[in-house]
């Protein structure tokens, strides 16, 4: 059933935005190909994630890691990426208005720290193991804070005027970056196993529980430090993108005010030659 659950809500996200796009072509406000690459990416990337890397993540943390990886932070980025103000215009008219306010930086990305780390506080992490209910739950709220906290950010990196807000920016990626590294240290150099539903992998798998919870944390600090690097070239040549050159405007000039600029200029001729 929790399969089940996870393509319907995949595709009816799917289904919402595909039906948009399309609208917004018909009425000649298509979204860019290349965003729609993004969100169909992530899109996929997501349901992979949740049905392909169900199974190995009930064996081995380090899987169960890469798909938490997947749906809260890579494919989210993906589906923010095409995420346009045309597309979202239509939650202005919803009773999802009323959650603008937790839509601003600082509070995005407090939420999307909030989780990660919630979701990782050892009881809990076994109860979403052992209910279904509980991973839905999970799921559903990474990829809500996970596309609030990367749409912030991009409203503030694809500004008019990205010099502006490229120190904030900075900050919001190291902030949101260094949260997943630290738990990510954690897993890698602590010597204890935090997680007993895992101790079971000594007779399932060769890897040991230790070695397991390692290679986890080594996954989840090799994707925050390469995808905050991506961010940070990203943003850098956006500022240093020469400002566009502004535009000439040509003023038209009436035939008779030409004529008398034409007879005006040989009367200035004849007078220098004499």
């Amino acid at each position: 059933m929790l399969i089940v659950a996870e393509i319907a809500l995949v595709a009816l996200v799917a289904l919402a935005y595909g039906s948009r796009a399309l609208h917004l072509a018909r009425i000649g406000q298509p979204v860019p190909i290349s965003r729609l690459l993004c969100a169909a990416v992530g899109l996929v990337s997501l349901l992979a994630s949740m049905v392909v890397l169900a199974s190995p993540g009930r064996e081995l943390l380090y899987w169960r890691t890469v798909q938490h990886l997947l749906i809260g932070d890579l494919a989210c980025l993906l589906i923010a990426i095409g995420l346009t103000r045309s597309i979202l215009a239509p939650l202005a008219r919803t009773p999802l208005r009323l959650l603008a306010p937790l839509t601003r930086a600082p509070v995005a990305l407090t939420l999307w720290i909030a989780n990660l780390l919630v979701w990782q506080w050892p009881s809990i992490f076994e109860a979403t193991m052992r209910h279904d209910s509980l991973t839905l739950l999970q799921e559903v709220l990474l990829v809500a804070t996970g596309l609030n906290m990367w749409s912030a950010l991009l409203r503030r990196i694809a500004g008019p005027r990205p010099q502006i807000s490229e120190r904030n920016s900075v900050a919001y990626v190291l902030i949101g970056r260094a949260a997943g590294i630290g738990l990510a240290c954690i897993g890698i150099w602590s010597p204890d196993v935090y997680y007993p539903y895992f101790l079971r992998s000594d007779t399932a798998s060769s890897t040991s529980p230790l070695a397991d919870q390692g290679i986890a944390g080594a996954i989840m600090l090799a994707e925050m430090a390469l995808i905050a690097i991506c961010l940070l070239l990203w943003m850098r040549s956006r500022v240093m993108r020469p400002a566009p050159a502004p535009a000439t405007v040509h003023v038209p000039v009436e035939p008779a005010q030409a004529a008398h600029s034409t007879a005006g200029a040989s009367a200035l001729a004849m007078d220098t030659q004499t």
